[in-house]
């Protein structure tokens, strides 16, 4: 896949395209990420929630909203460490994938986070739990 293709498709307006057959390169490269991601991530408990909500993340970046359920008995960190290469696991996943994905820029609505988090400081704080 041409990064720059992908560059082309996406950063042509304002807040990315919104067309979305010119963001089908885009959502191959998320999927490929995540399957990347669950491939190589350490196997602690936490990281496979980790990398379905950076790629329910990365998708919202890219003005694509995922406004379904991952399907009963299907876990998607198996399906990617199951299958042999990225093309296997982005059509195992994008048949119940792809249809719950609809353009949205509703992220251009939040806050940016330098007006909300004015210091480093309380960035941390924000980030950190503690009980008083």
């Amino acid at each position: 896949m041409d990064l720059q293709a992908i560059c082309n498709a996406y950063c042509g307006e304002t807040y990315g395209s919104t067309d979305f057959n010119a963001l089908e390169s885009v959502r191959e490269a998320i999927l490929r990420m995540t399957y990347y991601w669950y491939n190589f991530m350490p196997l602690t408990r936490g990281t496979a929630v980790v990398g379905f909500v950076v790629l329910i993340g990365l998708f919202l970046a890219a003005n694509m909203e995922f406004t379904g359920n991952i399907p009963k008995g299907v876990q998607v960190d198996w399906e990617a460490i199951l299958n042999f290469d990225p093309n296997s696991f982005t059509d195992s996943v994008k048949s119940w994938l792809y249809p719950s994905l609809k353009i949205s820029s509703l992220w251009k609505d939040f806050p940016d986070v330098t007006s909300t988090f004015a210091t480093t400081g309380s960035v941390v704080a924000a980030l950190s739990s503690y009980d008083d």
